[in-house]
């Protein structure tokens, strides 16, 4: 890396200097020598450029993690994990969420999850491929759309900073009819 310092400009102030004492103690302090952010990306601090996931939840949570349907076709970086490849149609997906975001779901996540310092849970996205999820495609359609409907009142109750207890536990009412 210190080869890396001979093609920026040098100034007086060590601003060069710093930066790449910085950017060499990213890759030794967070254990990036030899993983796949380092060795298949020319630059580690530069996510790799991918299609939105069509469901975002954050990595990391002292109060629960919460999953969202990406409609806004956003892209995730470093505080957020995706989910790409989820091949049901959108009233699927809605229902998938729901259960995601049901508190039968918190529990099975909780159980997947690390528990840092301070309280701190960590998901990581390793762990977010490995969650057993219902498969919604073997589910009753009537289910489906009753599941997806929930979603869509969870969601708006909760953009409205509303309570948004009452509508999980009817989710979990008809979670555990198919559970």
């Amino acid at each position: 890396m210190a080869s890396d310092s001979s093609v920026l400009p040098d100034d007086d102030s060590g601003t060069v200097a710093n930066l790449v004492s910085y950017l060499r103690d990213g890759v030794n302090n967070y254990g990036l020598l030899g993983t796949g952010a380092l060795e298949n990306r020319p630059y580690w601090y530069r996510p790799e450029r991918q299609a939105p996931p069509r469901v975002l939840t954050q990595n990391g949570s002292r109060d629960g993690f919460t999953f969202r349907l990406n409609e806004t076709e956003a892209r995730n970086i470093h505080n957020f994990d995706g989910l790409y490849d989820v091949a049901v149609n959108n009233t699927g997906l809605k229902a998938l969420l729901a259960y995601l975001n049901s508190g039968v779901a918190e529990r099975v996540v909780r159980n997947h999850t690390q528990t840092r310092q301070g309280g701190f849970a960590k998901l990581g996205s390793g762990t977010l491929k490995e969650l057993p999820v219902i498969n919604v495609t073997d589910m009753d359609d009537k289910m489906v759309t009753g599941l997806a409907d929930l979603f869509d009142a969870l969601r708006e109750t909760d953009r409205r900073d509303g309570d948004c207890e009452p509508v999980i536990n009817r989710i979990d009412a008809v979670l555990q009819q198919t559970l």
